[in-house]
């Protein structure tokens, strides 16, 4: 009985902790500008059916602050309780981008992030420009004071070429456990290959590590006054569980 109980308790540990089954993800919240293009479920260029969003040049949510500080969105932001550091979760998500997506540097790309509650910059950046799809790292050990001078990361990799993301579905699954410990990891696989092993602390604060997937874009001065492009994207078999077959596209 006692070890019956042991184990019952284990795994409310394991599901309080963030991480379940079914749906797996907390609910999500739609930062917006508040345009009627900007978010839509529909049907990707390939025929599947997938979130499509919208991003033009002056959309920026003033819920978030974006229009103070050089940014702009169209995001689904995950709500509480997340995935609480200590815990341990597999995530998945499928983004397409179309043949004519264009150019976009200077500025700064986001397609899908690991943020955390509370002020600071987020762990996990899936960064896209001219050159490809990245995966960025930030640097546990270092606090972010100044949001509009970020502190250098700790690490990029190169997820997959930019040619070969236009027009195409890419597939992200995501083994984490996040920690200011030792004990930490992220592992990332993209269209099934292995990109990224990481061991080690990977957070910088105990709030809780939720997700967020869309268009998010930095530093639109950078562009000078210049007109800058609209971007679109799609997203589709957004996941999070236990276990990989608990978040893997059946």
């Amino acid at each position: 009985m006692s070890r019956l109980l042991g184990s019952l308790l284990a795994l409310t540990v394991a599901v309080t902790a963030g991480c379940t089954s079914s749906g797996g993800f907390s609910s999500f919240d739609l930062q917006s500008a508040g345009k009627s293009y900007a978010y839509s479920r529909s049907r990707a260029p390939d025929g599947s059916n997938a979130e499509r969003f919208e991003l033009r040049p002056g959309d920026c949510p003033r819920s978030t602050g974006d229009c103070g500080a050089d940014r702009e969105r169209i995001e689904k932001s995950e709500q509480l309780p997340a995935s609480k550091v200590g815990s341990e979760c597999w995530y998945s998500f499928s983004v397409y981008v179309p043949e004519d997506w264009p150019g976009t540097a200077p500025l700064t790309t986001k397609l899908g992030q690991f943020h955390q509650k509370g002020e600071g910059k987020p762990p996990v950046l899936f960064q896209f420009d001219e050159y490809g799809y990245e995966f960025e790292l930030s640097n546990p050990s270092q606090v972010q004071k100044d949001p509009i001078n970020p502190v250098r990361p700790l690490r990029n990799v190169s997820l997959k070429p930019a040619a070969a993301m236009r027009g195409a579905w890419t597939e992200v699954l995501v083994h984490a456990k996040w920690s200011r410990q030792q004990d930490g990891f992220i592992n990332v696989w993209v269209d099934g290959q292995k990109k990224v092993d990481l061991a080690g602390p990977n957070v910088d604060r105990n709030q809780p590590v939720y997700f967020k997937y869309g268009i998010y874009r930095s530093f639109v001065s950078r562009y000078g006054g210049r007109d800058y492009p609209t971007l679109v994207a799609w997203f589709r078999d957004v996941r999070r569980g236990p276990t990989r077959v608990s978040v893997e596209a059946q």
